[in-house]
């Protein structure tokens, strides 16, 4: 089943590049009719087409925990295929500017928040691919205890030592709304800046955005809604 699904995928991809490139949101060169495709491009169009429909699935279930894995995932995808490093903190400030432009103000401490909590998440990602990394190269089995207890172990570490001689900070309560509609558009963006001729890339993409920007807004002025209610105004 899996090779047929690889098989139909590449097919797919032959017929998008001969009949023209993806529509997308973002300004990218005119498309390289002669361009060959090679074993690697095919690979990585099959990773990131499985990649762009597990993001969507798990944006629309609601799923943060995978659907930030799938984003970060397709984050590397894209910059090893575009050969450019991803600013993850302008990326999401890219978001909230789309936000913006709802005419929903945002909060500058929320907006902090947001990054903080995506980049921790980061941190716990790259553990886990740099771990699965060298088990690969050592010839080692992965195990998924270790891992996470080598990751909680050196976070305790880290922690204690940034909050040795430091006041305590009240952390800003995020709507989990808010967290998922910025990172279900990030994967949106990442999505794509992916120059490959993909099928369902353009759709996925900017459904993703869209909708994730809607999210976010939404959960902006639902918590102001409720904060207000609160403070009986």
């Amino acid at each position: 089943m899996a090779n047929f699904s690889s098989y139909f995928l590449l097919n797919r991809m032959a017929l998008a590049l001969t009949i023209g490139s993806f529509a997308s949101l973002v300004a990218l060169p005119p498309p390289n009719y002669q361009m060959q495709i090679g074993l690697n491009d095919i690979n990585a169009g099959i990773r990131i087409g499985r990649l762009l429909e597990k993001a969507k699935k798990n944006f629309e279930n609601k799923n943060l925990k995978n659907l930030i894995e799938n984003m970060l995932d397709l984050k590397s995808e894209a910059e090893i295929l575009t050969g450019k490093k991803i600013d993850l903190d302008k990326s999401i400030e890219k978001v909230f500017d789309d936000v913006k432009k709802q005419g929903v103000k945002v909060d500058p401490k929320i907006q902090k928040e947001i990054k903080k909590i995506i980049k921790n998440k980061g941190k716990r990602y790259n553990h886990k691919t740099n771990y699965m990394a060298q088990c690969f190269i050592n010839d080692l089995e992965y195990d998924p205890f270790q891992e996470k207890a080598l990751f909680f172990l050196s976070e305790d570490i880290l922690n204690a030592k940034s909050k040795h001689g430091k006041n305590e900070t009240k952390e800003i309560e995020v709507p989990l709304k808010l967290v998922l509609g910025v990172s279900g558009a990030l994967a949106g963006m990442f999505i794509v800046i992916v120059p490959l001729p993909i099928p369902g890339k353009a759709q996925v993409g900017t459904f993703l955005i869209t909708t994730g920007v809607k999210y976010a807004a939404d959960a902006i002025i639902e918590a102001a809604d409720e904060k207000n209610k609160k403070n009986g105004n």
